[in-house]
């Protein structure tokens, strides 16, 4: 996209030093815009330290940091990760041992990506080289090693204790945590891992793209994103519009009250939202999602990830927070959705739940247009008087068994009543003669 030029001419009246300040300022920002708006395989995609409107909050910030080892070089050195080093070095004689080929073809792979691989992260560190190489070397065999084990169910193989695989599986996906997917790329090109099996367990369901891949993940919370979005990576949602009125309700039980019902999706991406109105009420099809303690982790590094990426990608996560925080107000709502199978709690109480998602609803910036069609169709049928009346008649006197009998055995006792004194004021006819 051209930019219109910003010129300063002699005319101006400032003094001629801040003409010069202003120029250089102007000539410094024309330079970022070109580098910003250059073609896309220009950009390198990269891994950032997590921003600080996220990390101020006590509770969030522990999200973002890792607990027992470090992956890649923002977090390297740090007293309380130091001991997983060793057993990288083990990792990396077990991974590459176990594939045709030498050690040396492994590091020599990296050497190549190297250069490539410092290019992606976005913050500076103090690493030679060689040091550089080395920890990709070693960072890259522990982490597809680990994967591997994982995935074939021997994890006897990870020499770390059985207590620390989940606060590893949760290190793996966090921002500051990551290496370069090309990194991994090179390394499995000698020594195939099913990365794909490996999401299957950690997610619990297979969650193929809904289309074709448009570039190659960053790295693997990345990959995590895209696999529970559905979405290519790489390719931004066609977006509308966005809403007609963004307080539209407040809870599930908000809802039920106008006639919107809750019922599991037949995809489980996380994008799978949707709303069809019937004749009296609609239906709110939500994928199913399951809540434990990793949950906090991975949806703050995943917004974390696109409040960096920014334009360059899309906020399917972060609205999805959004959208879920609109829904879930207190427990009596996280108790709903988990009666419709939709929620699966395994964090604790539904109280808890529900805090967790209004915590982490806190300072986003979603992009509202992602569910623009749910929300106008939902604020359509709320809108509709008539509908929600109907509505409310039948579920007040159909909502069980015994008020459906007891409206009938009322309505036919108001028919008997009727009766009753139609023929007290009018008498049959018969009665009349005979008296």
């Amino acid at each position: 996209m051209a930019t219109t030029p910003i010129l300063v001419t002699e005319t101006c009246s400032a003094p001629d030093s801040t003409k010069e300040l202003l120029i250089s300022i102007i000539e410094e920002r024309k330079s970022k815009l070109q580098i910003s708006e250059a073609p896309e395989p220009l950009r390198k995609p990269q891994i950032c330290k997590a921003p600080e409107l996220l990390r101020k909050d006590e509770k969030s910030a522990k999200s973002f940091d890792p607990e027992v080892v470090a992956i890649g070089p923002y977090h390297r050195g740090r007293a309380h990760l130091v001991p997983a080093e060793d057993h990288k070095r083990t990792a990396a004689v077990k991974f590459t041992s176990a594939s045709k080929h030498s050690i040396d073809d492994f590091y020599d792979k990296i050497k190549k990506v190297a250069a490539e691989a410092r290019e992606c992260y976005a913050d500076a560190f103090d690493l030679t080289e060689e040091e550089f190489t080395l920890m990709l070397f070693f960072d890259g065999c522990f982490v597809l090693h680990f994967i591997d084990c994982y995935v074939r169910g021997e994890m006897e193989e990870v020499t770390m204790s059985i207590h620390l695989h989940g606060f590893i599986v949760r290190d793996m996906f966090l921002l500051e945590n990551q290496l370069p997917f090309v990194v991994l790329d090179a390394l499995i090109s000698l020594k195939p891992v099913k990365l794909d099996d490996f999401f299957l367990k950690i997610i619990g369901t297979e969650l193929k793209p809904l289309s074709s891949a448009t570039r190659d993940p960053y790295h693997l919370l990345d990959l995590l994103r895209t696999k529970l979005l559905g979405t290519a990576t790489g390719q931004q949602q066609q977006l509308g519009p966005g809403p007609e009125n963004l307080h539209l309700f407040r809870s599930v039980k908000e809802l039920r009250e106008v006639g919107i019902r809750f019922r599991q999706s037949k995809k489980d991406h996380l994008s799978a939202i949707d709303f069809k109105p019937c004749a009296v009420w609609g239906t709110l099809s939500l994928p199913k999602i399951v809540v434990d303690d990793l949950t906090r982790s991975r949806f703050l590094n995943m917004i974390a990830l696109e409040m960096y990426l920014g334009s360059a990608g899309d906020y399917g996560i972060t609205s999805f927070v959004w959208f879920l925080d609109c829904l879930i107000d207190r427990a009596e709502d996280v108790r709903e959705l988990r009666e419709e199978g939709i929620l699966l709690n395994a964090l604790g109480s539904d109280e808890q739940v529900a805090e967790l998602f209004n915590e982490l609803a806190t300072n986003l910036a979603p992009d509202y247009r992602a569910y623009s069609d749910v929300l106008n169709r939902i604020s359509t049928h709320r809108s509709n008087k008539f509908k929600v009346s109907i509505y409310t008649f039948l579920h007040t006197h159909f909502s069980s068994p015994w008020t459906a009998i007891a409206f009938v055995a009322g309505v036919f006792l108001l028919i008997l009543s009727v009766i009753q004194t139609i023929f007290t004021i009018f008498p049959r006819s018969q009665d009349k003669g005979g008296s």
